[in-house]
């Protein structure tokens, strides 16, 4: 058996290799695995956005954010499509500005909307010296003008100056106007307006936007975990605040004053249950609370790792939960466990990552 002494080197961990993913086990190193019992069926993950406003500009400009999210999401994964369920006014003009529909725009705020709404509107972009044509009648080109500046601020977000493509969605059939919040779900392209209600929602964010939904937040069961399997006598009387944020494609997590910051695409994969991006997260959890014990972070993992390594390269073992809001806004905890990886595939894993680079205290 390797030792943990000769897998870790100078230059373990940290900054990613650019050419990194989450699937890092050689086709080589994969075993047979044995049929086993069907498991049973578990909740699907699926990524939202919510927006908390009436307005299709407000003073926060919410609404133009919580789009380019979904833009953001939509364009990285091609494989999943958009429903728009809450607010049937936001989800109409949401459905006009992904299909880039300026007359459904106009449509649906002449519909649903008066004058009045629309020097709200008009108001509110004032404020980050937007400007609408208002025009001396109130009637469609109005709308048209309003629905250009949205799409503008949209690309804004996005840090870009190309037209954004044409998204096809879908509007909820139970959208009304007696909520203020519009929720964007993303679903796999074989799922229906029904999967739903059954669905866990995680929050969704890329490119550094932060969206208007709850973090996923980190559980007691790691402090657990640590206190378990090494001495308690040198593990720290208080406990760091862990969190989750969207981070650089090549970053895993960071530490600083006292919190530990995971990638949030690192626990969404886990959370799908990833076997790979399970381990990668214990890992990387792992080095960051050596950061917070003030010790070099890959030292601290390569000594937890070798006080009890025939636990962590053959068994399975829960080492973590997370917690996100369901369908329903109710909390649904995830553990989160070390399975379905050989020996052989646990340690191919840190040899995959062992040509980072330590930046600082960051993973």
């Amino acid at each position: 058996m390797w030792r943990w002494s000769e897998l870790i080197t100078d230059d373990f961990f940290i900054d990613l290799p650019p050419d990194f993913s989450w699937d890092l086990v050689p086709e080589e190193l994969k075993v047979e695995e044995s049929k086993a019992a069907e498991p049973e069926k578990k909740q699907s993950i699926f990524y939202y956005s919510r927006i908390t406003t009436q307005h299709c500009v407000d003073k926060d400009l919410a609404f133009c954010e919580a789009l380019a999210i979904a833009y953001s999401r939509i364009l990285e994964d091609k494989s999943e499509k958009l429903f728009l369920r809450g607010n049937m006014f936001l989800a109409k003009i949401a459905k006009a500005i992904f299909e880039q529909n300026g007359n459904l725009f106009a449509e649906a705020c002449g519909k649903y909307k008066d004058e009045k709404y629309f020097r709200e509107c008009t108001e509110a972009m004032a404020e980050w010296n937007f400007s609408v044509d208002e025009g001396e009648e109130f009637n469609k080109e109005s709308w048209i003008s309003l629905y250009n500046v949205v799409l503008l601020l949209i690309e804004e977000y996005l840090a870009t100056k190309c037209e954004l493509p044409k998204i096809s969605v879908f509007e909820c059939k139970e959208n009304d106007d007696a909520t203020e919040k519009m929720e964007i779900i993303a679903l796999p392209q074989s799922a229906s307006e029904g999967d739903i209600a059954e669905a866990a929602l995680a929050p969704m964010a890329r490119n550094g936007l932060e969206d208007s939904s709850d973090k996923i937040e980190v559980g007691e069961l790691f402090f657990k975990f640590l206190s378990e399997n090494f001495p308690k006598d040198k593990l720290a009387g208080t406990k760091p605040k862990f969190k989750t944020e969207a981070m650089e494609a090549n970053r895993l997590g960071s530490y600083g004053n006292n919190v530990i910051s995971i990638n949030q695409r690192l626990v969404l994969d886990a959370i799908s249950e990833n076997p790979n991006a399970r381990f990668i997260l214990l890992l990387t959890m792992l080095i960051e609370y050596g950061h917070f014990l003030n010790k070099d972070g890959k030292a601290f993992m390569s000594e937890f790792m070798e006080y009890s390594d025939s636990k962590l390269l053959k068994e399975d073992f829960m080492f973590a939960d997370f917690i996100a809001l369901d369908s329903k806004d109710k909390e649904q905890k995830f553990k989160l466990e070390v399975s379905g990886l050989s020996y052989e595939q646990r340690v191919s894993i840190l040899y995959n990552l062992k040509n980072a680079k330590i930046k600082g205290k960051e993973v």
